[in-house]
């Protein structure tokens, strides 16, 4: 059975007509005969439509798009590529020159507070000043020492060179950008939409609630973000 069918079967059950279930769903009958035939993806449905038609069959989005689509198998292998194709650089010297850098880019722009910019140089200074011997006696950190560490320095940096949006979908997907080791073009490639079209979506010209499903649930998966969570508000019964 393929998702089409299996949508159209679970609105049987229910005991909807098309006309009925389509005006519960907000959807014209002639898209609800599509959807049900193929004839439209599922998969690229507005992510406030697919969350409002799935609950009323009582179906989990997530759930149902890895059984029937392998989103998350898809994903998960584009990200082991990227992985492979961007190690983690753990040497200690280059990390910290390439961070000093950074603070220093940061600065020189003058966008960022004197708070802000005080907080990045005492994270910069407790790992890379007050305690480094061991780390220059075997050149390297250890990954659990870089989760720790160096990411909380990244991000306060990228969060310092930014504004953060005050939509709430928006807010936690670049809050979750900015405590990875992605960029904005990685997240694009990963998840099949355009760097325009993302920046779109996080600086309010769209509203997150029209995204198309399959990629809102990439973006979840890469980001490590709870699918229910950051877009069940979306949805007409929530």
């Amino acid at each position: 059975m393929t998702g089409n069918e299996f949508i159209k079967n679970c609105r049987l059950q229910k005991g909807y007509s098309v006309r009925q279930f389509g005006k519960m769903a907000d959807i014209t009958p002639r898209m609800v005969s599509y959807y049900e035939s193929g004839e439209k993806l599922l998969e690229h449905l507005p992510v406030y439509k697919c969350i409002t038609m799935f609950r009323l069959l009582d179906i989990p989005v997530e759930e149902f798009f890895q059984k029937y689509y392998s989103i998350d198998t898809e994903v998960s292998k584009l990200v082991e590529k990227w992985r492979n194709e961007h190690p983690i650089d753990l040497d200690f010297n280059k990390l910290k020159k390439r961070i000093y850098a950074r603070i220093a880019q940061i600065k020189s722009r003058g966008k960022v507070t004197a708070d802000n910019l005080e907080n990045i140089y005492d994270l910069y200074n407790d790992f890379f000043i007050q305690n480094p011997k061991n780390y220059i006696a075997r050149q390297v950190i250890t990954l659990a020492d870089y989760e720790k560490y160096i990411i909380p320095i990244f991000y306060h940096i990228k969060s310092s060179m930014n504004i953060m949006p005050d939509e709430k979908i928006a807010r936690t997907v670049l809050d979750a950008l900015y405590k990875s080791d992605y960029t904005i073009s990685d997240i694009c490639v990963l998840c099949g939409i355009t760097v325009q079209r993302l920046n779109d979506y996080l600086y309010g010209k769209r509203d997150f609630s029209v995204i198309h499903v399959d990629t809102a649930l990439k973006v979840c998966y890469v980001l490590g973000l709870d699918f229910e969570d950051l877009f069940g508000s979306c949805g007409k019964y929530n």
